[in-house]
């Protein structure tokens, strides 16, 4: 993309080729600068010119007068809300200063008065569903296509609607999560958070991840692979965010990662996958549950659609030894012959990138001048393809042969979706959507929720992560993943910054569905396999008949928080749905049915439990007796029992003390179930007046701050000062605010 100055044409010019213009706006949009206004002109280009929702092509704005123009997708009424200007991410830059090139994207930027800017669409970007006209803007406030500089009627054939046919289900698309309990992602935990508001947001049928959910640092040492905490982390916030549909993960090679290199079948990898397959959930239903088996695939229920979620099961080092086995191979082969050509999208969920070859490592990429940077050597290689070592020397790869075996299936069925990470190579990048020139499948790389890798300079192999304490300011503000929009005709990638909750409008992607081919038609008859559940019968009974709602919600309440570790199952989120849905809607006409529907989805999820053997002694422990505990010097010393902590509106604890004078007071929770402590790591110290802030918890076997059990203490409270104590078991966290 780049910028292109163009000379003002004379009048008598304009006259003498008003013939050709007219053509020349018939066949690609072109609008002609009338009265030396400030104008907006597209030509549509490429094989897609033609084709509704294809967005590659020319767009140009001719100012009149000297500023900073803002350009938006937007409909009859105004710009589309949640995106950003196009060609413009400025709401991105962490540091006004910086060099670094992927702060440079601003298009319409300090304009001269008569010039004219060029941005370019690329190969598959997309016109998003609803626009009609493209906006021209000098405020960053006013949206109303009636006051805009500038206002481009995108043409009816071109408007995505008018040739995509019914929205069918929509879905999330995200990679690299890497939940890391030991802050090398800083951010990774507040990302995964912001990813799932964005999704809660769009209210998506589903989220899909490319795998490395955990960063697994410590290899598969310790208990469940060695990377408990950072899963039961994950699951924690996955359970306790407003999304409420299911999440489907890919194995990828940090979730399985192994200490012993080379050493494929070991018990470090059999720990990794069985930590997966438990922890991610696979697709809930009985079969992969009991195959212990990282991969499967999952049928959309409304379209049939076909979901293959892949594993990197056979090695710890991706580019270094195969990635697949055999057996996961012919599996897939068997999944392509049944369902490629039945007329439903068939898309492919893995985590590696080929090195060289489609997206998410095109070798080549323009905004680098060359190479994706050699460190990147664990990269999927195929026999023959030069690679690197862990010692950064070259090496010919060979025994290859499942890798070979993959790259030449996705050319042999071009109409498959494959979605890769890895990388986390930012948007900006550009290595988003490839199909090799035509000569394989439709490939999208998701950049990566925990935060992106970009260049900062155009000419060097120099990267930088925004998610590390490398980060400019350290908020880590470019959390990528899609929005994804399934038409009976085609399919919408929107590129979005999840840290912002907006859409890039230049790394939205389309590609035409698999139901557009005249060679397919859809079996009326076809059988869908969807998930079911009657296997899992449960021989206890929570709710009965006669049940009364608030009860009911309870009961689902408690199963919800004691089983949070089962948050990727399919039969957690469906209860997690129903509570939600019920638990803030004060008149129902008919209460019977929200209990009805409360009352399956519980008895699944126990069944679930059982099943898991996650019943007697594995049962996490109630909250039924916490207490917030506290000492005042030579007022008040430690006790177990003063203040009981109660569940608010939210489904937290809380209570709120009164200060009976200028005091200082510590602060800790105790659970009277578990005799357990909950209480920071490092001693904080709050002084009054002080704003809400909140603080992660840790569980000790004593108060006493031998065990680590450090307090919080505010000082300098009035009396009569009412501080409330908010605390979110599920997140382990307390949040502290007061009122005079």
């Amino acid at each position: 993309m780049k910028h292109k100055t163009q000379k003002k044409i004379p009048l008598f010019m304009l006259l003498s080729l008003s013939v050709l213009v007219l053509v020349a706006i018939a066949t690609t949009g072109l609008v002609i600068r009338a009265n030396n206004q400030t104008v907006i002109t597209y030509q549509f280009s490429g094989e897609e010119a033609s084709v509704a929702g294809y967005a590659e092509g020319s767009l140009s704005l001719y100012a009149k007068d000297a500023g900073t123009y803002y350009l938006y997708w937007a409909n009859d009424t105004e710009a589309l809300d949640g995106y950003y200007a196009i060609g413009d991410i400025d709401d991105t830059v962490n540091n006004e200063n910086s060099a670094d090139i992927v702060k440079k994207q601003a298009y319409f930027h300090d304009m001269s008065a008569g010039e004219s800017r060029t941005f370019y669409f690329g190969e598959h970007t997309a016109i998003p569903a609803g626009a009609t006209k493209i906006i021209a803007t000098t405020s960053k406030t006013n949206y109303n296509v009636s006051q805009a500089t500038a206002v481009f009627d995108i043409p009816k054939e071109k408007q995505l609607q008018s040739g995509a046919g019914n929205l069918l289900y929509t879905f999330n698309s995200y990679s690299d999560v890497h939940i890391d309990t030991e802050s090398y992602y800083q951010k990774s935990k507040s990302n995964w958070e912001k990813a799932l508001k964005f999704a809660a947001n769009k209210d998506t049928d589903f989220i899909v991840s490319a795998g490395d959910a955990v960063t697994n640092s410590h290899g598969a040492s310790g208990s469940n692979g060695g990377f408990a905490d950072e899963w039961d982390t994950y699951e924690k916030i996955l359970a306790s965010s407003d999304y409420c549909n299911p999440v489907y993960e890919a194995d990828g090679n940090h979730d399985m990662r192994t200490e012993s290199k080379g050493k494929l079948g070991s018990g470090d990898t059999y720990k990794g996958i069985t930590a997966f397959v438990q922890a991610s959930g696979t697709d809930s239903t009985v079969a992969n549950i009991e195959d212990n088996k990282p991969y499967y695939y999952v049928i959309e229920k409304n379209s049939g659609d076909v979901f293959i979620f892949m594993a990197l099961e056979n090695g710890s080092d991706p580019g270094n030894y195969d990635n697949f086995s055999q057996e996961q191979i012919n599996w897939l082969k068997d999944l392509l012959d049944t369902y490629y050509g039945t007329g439903v999208n068939v898309y492919i969920i893995e985590h590696s990138p080929f090195r060289g070859y489609g997206a998410g490592d095109a070798w080549m990429t323009p905004k680098s001048n060359g190479y994706i940077p050699s460190h990147y050597k664990s990269h999927m290689l195929v026999n023959g393809q030069i690679g690197k070592d862990d010692s950064n020397n070259y090496f010919t790869a060979s025994g290859m042969d499942q890798n070979t075996e993959f790259r030449n299936l996705l050319e042999k069925y071009p109409d498959l979706i494959w979605m890769n990470g890895h990388t986390h190579q930012d948007f900006t990048v550009c290595v988003n959507y490839s199909n090799q020139n035509d000569t394989s499948c439709h490939m999208i790389h998701n950049p990566a929720v925990v935060g992106t890798t970009y260049f900062t300079d155009a000419n060097s192999e120099s990267q930088k992560y925004d998610s590390s304490s490398s980060s400019s300011d350290g908020l880590g503000r470019t959390s990528q993943g899609y929005y994804v929009e399934t038409y009976e005709n085609a399919v919408v990638y929107y590129g979005a910054n999840l840290y912002d909750q907006k859409i890039y409008p230049a790394y939205c992607y389309i590609m035409e569905g698999s139901r557009n081919s005249a060679s397919v038609a859809i079996s009326e008859t076809r059988k869908v396999r969807t998930p079911v559940y009657e296997h899992l019968v449960t021989d206890k009974e929570f709710i009965t008949a006669d049940t009364d709602l608030p009860s009911a919600l309870t009961v689902a309440k408690n199963l919800l928080d004691k089983y949070y570790t089962l948050s990727s199952y399919n039969q957690y989120q469906a209860l997690k749905k129903y509570y939600y849905a019920y638990k803030d809607n004060a008149v129902l006409a008919d209460t019977s049915i929200a209990v009805a529907n409360i009352k399956e989805a519980t008895e699944q999820l126990y069944a679930l439990v059982k099943r898991l053997g996650k019943t007697g002694n594995n049962d996490y422990p109630t909250l039924a007796n916490c207490y917030l505990v506290y000492y005042v010097e030579d007022k008040h010393a430690w006790t177990d029992n003063d203040c009981k902590m109660t569940t608010d509106a939210n489904g937290n604890l809380s209570y709120t003390y009164t200060a009976t004078g200028s005091e200082t007071a510590s602060f800790k929770i105790y659970n009277k179930d578990t005799n357990k402590y909950c209480a920071v790591s490092e001693s904080t110290k709050i002084t009054y007046p002080f704003s809400s802030g909140t603080y992660s918890l840790s569980e000790y076997s004593s108060y006493s701050s031998s065990s680590g059990a450090r307090s919080i203490t505010i000082t300098g409270m009035p009396r009569g000062l009412k501080v409330t104590f908010t605390y979110n078991a599920t997140l382990n966290s307390v949040t502290i605010s007061c009122a005079q």
